[in-house]
């Protein structure tokens, strides 16, 4: 469970070198044996810390990392926080009418899945 430890702390940490730190981390322990459920742990709150730093590009490449390791075994929960993470970093930087209906229609598939603790940075996007 290390890596999904350090992926908490970097959520919990004050300044963003801490986060950076508690990322680095988790990734060594990645490196070595790692049981899948600690991985995906690791990558929800990987993708959490980086959405909440707006730190977009580690967002993408940790929803990237996250399909890529259950690309074979799929899992519906998985493939939405990726996507969430893929368009809330999308539309950070977007502008227009487009990043509002898509922004929408993620916000109906997370509250869709009762992943209510999920809708309060795409109620923020909305907003903007």
């Amino acid at each position: 469970m290390g890596p999904a430890i350090y992926a908490r702390l970097a959520r919990a940490a004050a300044e963003h070198t801490q986060m950076d730190q508690a990322l680095r981390d988790a990734e060594s322990l990645l490196k070595g044996p790692c049981l899948a459920h600690a991985r995906i742990m690791f990558y929800r709150e990987a993708i959490e810390a980086t959405i909440a730093a707006r730190d977009w590009g580690r967002t993408s490449a940790y929803a990237d990392a996250l399909e890529s390791f259950m690309h074979d075994e799929p899992l519906p929960w998985a493939q939405l926080v990726a996507s969430r993470a893929h368009i809330l970093s999308e539309v950070a930087v977007a502008a227009g009418s487009e990043r509002l209906r898509r922004l929408a229609r993620l916000r109906e598939q997370v509250s869709g899945a009762g992943w209510n603790s999920a809708l309060k940075e795409i109620d923020a996007q909305l907003v903007q």
